[in-house]
């Protein structure tokens, strides 16, 4: 969402390393995982792995509410 890519591009300087890539820790359901938020037009992808989405029994076009923070 636009004000979440905004709050994120606040610390991205300081968390990036390199091309924009920003890691972060995140939780969907009771699964916990660390990624990368890629960058895209003007937004952020957040990729999930099998081992994430399994486990919530997630397919593509699902919509979900992610819990997640900045790793700096």
């Amino acid at each position: 969402p636009d004000q979440e890519s905004a709050d994120i591009r606040e610390v991205a300087a300081m968390a990036t390393y390199g091309w924009g890539v920003i890691p972060v820790e995140a939780r969907i359901g009771e699964v916990d995982f660390e990624t990368s938020l890629f960058p895209k037009d003007g937004g952020y992808l957040l990729p999930l792995k099998d081992a994430v989405r399994k486990p919530q029994g997630l397919a593509a076009g699902d919509v979900v509410t992610v819990r997640m923070g900045v790793r700096i």
